[in-house]
C-alpha cells in the first residue's frame, strides 16, 4: 500500500512580480527549484521550514533564515 509518493512537479515560470521571500519546505523542494531553474535569483530572501532545509541550502551555497515552528 502506497500512502505517500515525492513526485517533482513539472516546472512553472517563475513569477513576473518582484518577490520578496521564497520559502522551501524540504530538501526536495530546494533540490526541485534549483533543476527547474540553476539558481536562486539575487535578491530573494530564502526562508527554510527546518534545519534539515537550512542545512541543504547551505550545502547549495546560499544563506536564508529557519521559519519556527
Amino acid at each position: 500500500l502506497i500512502v505517500y509518493t515525492n513526485t517533482k512537479p513539472p516546472k512553472k515560470p517563475l513569477p513576473q512580480i518582484p518577490v520578496d521571500k521564497v520559502v522551501f519546505t524540504s530538501p526536495s523542494t530546494l533540490a526541485n527549484f534549483l533543476k527547474d531553474y540553476g539558481r536562486i535569483p539575487e535578491g530573494w530572501g530564502i526562508l527554510c521550514k527546518g534545519m534539515r532545509t537550512w542545512k541543504s541550502l547551505r550545502e547549495a551555497g546560499y544563506d536564508g533564515e529557519i521559519l519556527e515552528s
